[in-house]
């Protein structure tokens, strides 16, 4: 979370800023976006424009470049495990797994498994990390976002969302 939300800055940093910062190797992106706070450059829309096309065009880059070796991967799963498999078919085990997959492949490809599928019904259970680290990337631009202009909602947005998580964990 601190990488993403470094390197945000720094990007945000590059965009809002002259041309003529030092953009390799160097650490200037981030401390121009952290002193940015009320003097950017342009007008205020301008900027929510900027972080808009920022945050869009790196959703659409994580999902093109995650989405399709999953894809194959699910599809390996579904037609290939129950043939290697040295099991016996059974009710329980891969085979519910297989079940599951051919039901619910969507939820996986929109990275939603983890909230519309319980452990036990979920189609292979290892891509739930892989759905979680997705919804994050989501919202970590518009939670920086906030914390980069209004530094107190963001904090308190941010202790809200673990306290949420932490009781819905522990319910």
């Amino acid at each position: 979370g601190f990488l993403a939300f470094f390197l945000f800055l720094k990007e945000l940093g590059k965009r809002l800023t002259s041309p003529t910062l030092s953009r390799k190797g160097s650490d200037a992106g981030a401390a121009a976006a952290l002193s940015l706070k009320g003097t950017c450059t342009g007008t205020s829309a301008e900027t929510g424009w900027k972080l808009c096309q920022m945050a869009l065009v790196s959703y659409v880059r994580r999902y093109l470049r995650l989405t399709p070796a999953y894809a194959v991967m699910l599809l390996i799963f579904t037609t290939l495990a129950p043939l290697m498999s040295s099991a016996p078919p059974s009710p329980t085990g891969i085979m519910v797994e297989v079940r599951q997959c051919s039901e619910k492949w969507w939820q996986n490809l929109l990275y939603i498994n983890n909230i519309l599928s319980n452990p036990y019904t979920m189609c292979y259970q290892a891509s739930w990390f892989l759905a979680v680290v997705q919804q994050l990337f989501l919202l970590v631009p518009w939670v920086s976002a906030l914390a980069f202009w209004r530094p107190k909602w963001g904090l308190a947005l941010v202790m809200g969302l673990c306290l949420a998580s932490y009781m819905y964990t522990f319910r």
